[in-house]
């Protein structure tokens, strides 16, 4: 759940999404009815919008393209580690190896797969979320995308994370895969900048965010979605911006206090990606 957002934020989300119709200031009674119709009406507007890929996966048949199922290797380096422990966050290149890399990009879902956000303060596409291991709706349909999703909720995958996540060399702790979702922005998509709602927990376990940049335009990663690091809750104190959108990874502690999110998109940006978290076993 996104927490400490800026009033002047979500009201530019909801100008961005609905459009033109929405009116710049509430100073009239008119205005403030008009707005309020509109947010009322906008997630039954974006359900009716979402409705059309039903039939569609419906009787969308199960993907037969071979595909090389090489086991998935990560870049994690020690550099990176203790990235992660002095700033509570850190962004790696290359993150997936080049054969992983290459079959993202060749299985990733069609737009017909993806649903647009109800909400104006995330307004882009998503698809295949999974939460607590649980396989997503029609995944079966692109067999990589399953055995890619398997390998993140996996015995391996959770030896290899908790290694890189564990900060200390006697440093025991277990970290399992919570959640996956796969997203793709284009024009206008926007994340408000906001603190993770685990981070109201004050957990004494951490919990670590993943999003992984599978492809974007680097010509202007900033307004193609490139997640960004920032001190405030309105894009005016940027600690780091990533520059490159291809086999790329953004890696944060959730419990920690800075806020993250995107600038909308502007035209001829796009960017798909994959985000997952990791949290220690003993988190509910």
């Amino acid at each position: 759940m996104a927490t400490k957002l800026s009033l002047k934020e979500i009201l530019f989300s909801q100008k961005n999404a609905i459009g033109s119709i929405y009116p710049e200031n509430s100073d009239t009674l008119t205005k403030k009815l008009l707005a309020n119709i509109l947010r009322l009406s906008y997630p039954i507007y974006i359900s009716l919008f979402n409705f059309k890929n039903i039939p569609i996966l419906i009787f969308t048949k199960k993907k037969i393209n071979h595909f090389d199922n090489k086991p998935i290797k990560i870049n994690f380096k020690d550099e990176k580690k203790k990235e992660l422990q002095d700033n509570g966050w850190c962004f790696i290149e290359d993150f997936f190896d080049n054969n992983t890399y290459s079959n993202l990009i060749k299985h990733w879902p069609q737009r017909y797969f993806f649903n647009l956000s109800k909400k104006t303060i995330k307004y882009y596409y998503m698809t295949f979320f999974s939460i607590n291991k649980k396989k997503p709706r029609f995944i079966e349909k692109i067999p990589y995308m399953k055995f890619f999703y398997d390998y993140l909720c996996g015995s391996e995958a959770s030896k290899i994370f908790s290694n890189f996540l564990n900060y200390k060399k006697d440093c025991k702790d277990i970290f399992e895969n919570k959640s996956i979702i796969c997203t793709e922005a284009q024009e206008k998509s926007y994340l408000i900048p906001h603190i993770d709602g685990v981070s109201k927990k004050q957990l004494s376990k951490k919990t670590f965010n993943f999003i992984y940049f599978l492809d974007g335009n680097n010509n202007f990663p900033e307004y193609s979605g490139a997640t960004g690091i920032y001190m405030d809750n309105e894009f005016k104190k940027k600690v780091f911006v990533p520059n490159n959108l291809k086999n790329t990874c953004l890696v944060y502690d959730s419990s920690d206090n800075f806020f993250h999110g995107f600038k909308s998109m502007k035209k001829g940006g796009f960017r798909k990606a994959i985000t997952f978290q990791f949290f220690n076993i003993e988190v509910n």
